[in-house]
């Protein structure tokens, strides 16, 4: 199952005409998933990567229970846009806004440039261009 998403489910009990179809829910692990009275589990985004196990006990006094184990899927990163001015002047500098889609797991990005010598960039995606680049009208893309 996905994180951020709900599932139901839905137990066979039997006999199939038992006075007393009530069960007690619970999970092994309610940081990663949590399971209402109804049987509805919802995947927490701490769960993503992780195995929960979802039980389901009778209340008739039997004692009956069951379990299923689910495994809380990573929602990948899909789209990764970035904004930035086309033109930086040396010595200047400017955030390099991003736009991950809303549903990924994990949006840390990790900023690098590829030559130290003209630019650096921090950890917050603010690009810096040193001065010494302004004799050699170099190009800084950034991805």
């Amino acid at each position: 199952m996905n994180v951020g998403k709900q599932i139901k489910l839905s137990p066979i009990i039997l006999p199939y005409d038992a006075t007393t179809t009530k069960l007690l829910w619970s999970s092994s692990n309610s940081k990663y998933a949590v399971v209402d009275s109804n049987g509805n589990v919802f995947a927490k985004k701490a769960g993503a990567g992780k195995t929960v196990t979802i039980f389901a006990k009778t209340t008739d006094g039997s004692n009956i229970t069951s379990s299923i184990k689910l495994k809380i899927n990573r929602i990948l990163v899909k789209k990764i846009t970035l904004k930035a001015p086309k033109t930086i002047k040396a010595g200047n500098k400017t955030k390099i806004k991003i736009t991950i889609n809303s549903d990924a797991t994990n949006k840390t990005v990790k900023w690098s440039v590829n030559n130290k010598k003209y630019a650096k960039i921090s950890s917050k995606g603010v690009l810096v261009t040193k001065k010494d680049s302004l004799s050699h009208r170099k190009t800084i893309i950034y991805r």
